[in-house]
């Protein structure tokens, strides 16, 4: 009676191992499936709700509020440069020694009104009302009181238009500045008036004779009402996504008219807030920088992260300074000095150039000619960190500084000496950085799903993969056993048999 009860007993142990061996495939299976799916399936998802949020088609956009009225501190930064020898340069023709005065940092407020979209919601309509607020307590103990001596910027531009002139023309110059015995070739100013304006008294002047020339000298503007602009259209990315928020028109213009061709004049890019999502090693940042007037272009150069969350940093072309004989496209912007810096004269009507501040990258002559400029490249180069799922701007530093070229001339007595340079008036740098709320916020919404999935992802993988493993070692017993024809319960049933032949303690030889 034993031995059947024993082949039994075993019967129902191969059979429990196949049902397992079954159920631990399927379910293993199952679980690989999902491992692998799960990954890519909440990649496409939250790349589709990302593509949603970045298309601006309506105030309800998710991209919306943060655009029209940018909730993100942004922050202006200006560092001033003193001119410590202006008689030295005037008299004798010493190189200027320049001293780094600042930081004056202003609060900069950014909002877009009259915001209107097209019939099908692919291009948006507005005009940006941007003004700067003093910050004292960041500016420490400087103030916009400080004085600040430098070039005499109307002058300076007078002999800058006259340079190419006859003699006749700048004699009767020359005469007409015996009338301002108080305007010299270099001025002492307070920062606000540098920065944001002041009367010109020979500017005054000749706005007598000719009501198109202003009076008032400004370097930077700050706006006090949005009908000092026109309208600006940016792409809602409704059609094409890689197309968001790309200009196709700037302070009214559809293209520039400052630039000697048809390429340097057209207005490419964002305002660097945003960009497509998706954003790859290989992306080039397009961005229109007003300031300058032009497009600019910034390539991927270092991985970089704010507030746990991973960026891509980009900084500017080198080709971008080149001047016209390394980069034969400068010659439209009419770059065909020493590289290093972008040539406005045509759209500032002042010999006025913009580099990076103390002329990084520049060609050593600029630093030669202005003496007390040392370049550093973690303070004064330009920095944007994008977030690459996304496409925005999670920080940045944008500096720039701006110069006049300075030099004499023998027919006009206020020239003096001063020796040919690019004097430095000022840098600036526009910072931003999003805030912990803000990035935890963004950490919740995009990284937490991301997470999540990966996690299920490779769980659903491991666990799949030991319970297909579990049952391939289950199958294959199973199998080694039906081959080798192994029964127990038989197996004991011969011994049994075997005993009865031999008799009581006899055995096998």
């Amino acid at each position: 009676m034993g031995a059947p009860a024993a082949g039994s007993s075993r019967r129902c142990c191969v059979c429990t191992r196949k049902r397992l061996a079954i159920w631990m495939g399927a379910l293993g299976a199952l679980l690989l499936a999902v491992g692998i799916a799960i990954d890519p399936a909440v990649n496409w998802l939250v790349k589709m709700e990302v593509k949603d949020s970045v298309m601006l088609t309506s105030t309800s956009s998710a991209l919306y509020d943060q655009w029209q009225n940018p909730s993100i501190p942004i922050y202006m930064t200006f560092f001033m440069f003193n001119v410590e020898n202006p008689e030295e340069v005037f008299d004798h023709g010493s190189p200027p020694f320049v001293r780094e005065m600042g930081p004056y940092v202003y609060n900069e407020l950014r909002i877009k009104v009259n915001v209107t979209w097209n019939a099908n919601q692919t291009v948006l309509t507005y005009r940006q009302h941007q003004t700067y607020i003093f910050n004292q307590e960041m500016s420490g103990t400087n103030t916009e009181d400080d004085q600040i001596t430098t070039i005499n910027f109307g002058l300076c531009g007078l002999v800058g238009l006259l340079y190419t002139k006859g003699l006749a023309v700048k004699m009767a110059i020359d005469g007409l500045l015996q009338a301002f015995p108080k305007e010299k070739y270099f001025m002492t100013r307070p920062v606000r008036e540098i920065l944001w304006g002041y009367k010109d008294p020979l500017m005054s002047a000749l706005h007598l004779v000719d009501n198109t020339i202003d009076p008032i000298i400004a370097l930077q503007q700050n706006d006090s009402a949005p009908d000092w602009q026109f309208d600006s259209k940016i792409l809602t990315g409704k059609e094409d996504i890689n197309q968001v928020v790309r200009y196709i028109q700037w302070d009214g213009f559809t293209e520039l008219p400052y630039w000697g061709s048809k390429y340097a004049n057209m207005i490419n890019g964002t305002d660097a807030s945003q960009f497509a999502p998706d954003v790859q090693d290989d992306f080039i940042a397009a961005v229109f920088v007003d300031s300058i007037y032009r497009s600019a272009y910034l390539l991927y150069h270092s991985d970089v992260s704010v507030e746990g969350i991973r960026l891509k940093r980009f900084t500017i072309d080198p080709m971008l300074l080149a001047n016209s004989t390394v980069n034969p496209d400068n010659a439209a912007f009419y770059d065909f000095g020493p590289s290093g810096v972008l040539n406005m004269s045509t759209a500032a009507g002042a010999p006025v150039f913009a580099s990076k501040p103390h002329f990084l990258d520049g060609d050593e002559i600029y630093r030669t000619n202005v003496l007390g400029l040392h370049p550093v490249r973690e303070w004064h180069d330009t920095n944007l960190d994008i977030e690459p799922i996304t496409g925005a701007l999670m920080q940045a530093a944008k500096r720039l500084q701006l110069n006049m070229e300075i030099r004499n001339d023998p027919y006009i007595f206020r020239t003096g000496k001063t020796p040919y340079a690019m004097l430095p008036i000022f840098y600036g740098n526009e910072s931003v950085c999003i805030t912990a709320d803000l990035a935890g916020q963004f950490k919740d919404q995009v990284y937490t799903p991301l997470i999540a999935s990966t996690a299920v992802h490779w769980s659903g993988i491991a666990l799949g993969s030991i319970m297909l493993l579990v049952c391939i070692v289950l199958v294959a017993l199973l199998v080694r056993e039906r081959r080798s024809g192994l029964d127990l319960s038989a197996y004991n049933v011969n011994q049994g048999e075997d005993s009865a032949l031999l008799g009581k303690g006899q055995t096998w030889e």
